[in-house]
């Protein structure tokens, strides 16, 4: 599987390869990518995510989260992806795997979905000063002008699983 020198295979190339090696049932295939995952050869997520993305190198993992922290401030404000920025995180995958790439970083919570906003929160690529101008832009009725602020103001309809260790951990 590494002597190929790809950081990843789609799921149905990683599928013709097992056939070329004898493997042809789907049960099979998917106990074989187990062993291979819980031996360190390649790191799998098909089965618990139905993520078509097998990572033959797992640093490719690690340049994917660099991705996140390369988006500038100016299409990362105050810690919001937009949606439309999300192919610069997954610029070094193909435009059909977006989807999966994504859904793996909210998986791992690297990103959090919010409710009713065209963004994804990166808790990640928060500031380091309190940005007052940009929440007071996505959340005007929430924080007055007159109001003090001493730390990032973010309130939720429903608190995401795992927030509060990210913030506490940013």
């Amino acid at each position: 599987v590494r002597a190929t020198g790809r950081e990843y295979v789609v799921w149905d190339e990683y599928s013709k390869w097992a056939e070329g090696v004898g493997i042809f049932e789907s049960g099979e295939l998917y106990k074989a990518t187990s062993f291979l995952n819980s031996i360190g050869c390649l790191v799998s997520f098909k089965k618990r995510l139905n993520c078509d993305v097998i990572f033959l190198d797992p640093n490719c993992l690690v340049s994917l989260v660099e991705n996140i922290a390369d988006i500038g401030p100016d299409l990362n404000p105050a810690g919001f992806i937009p949606q439309r920025n999300l192919s610069l995180v997954c610029k070094s995958f193909p435009e059909g795997l977006h989807r999966d790439i994504i859904q793996l970083l909210i998986y791992f919570r690297i990103f959090i979905p919010l409710p009713n906003q065209p963004a994804l929160l990166s808790l990640a690529t928060l500031p380091r000063i309190s940005p007052r101008a940009e929440i007071t832009k996505l959340f005007p009725t929430k924080l007055r002008e007159n109001d003090a602020c001493f730390g990032r103001v973010f309130k939720f309809q429903q608190l995401p699983l795992g927030l509060v260790d990210r913030v506490i951990a940013s």
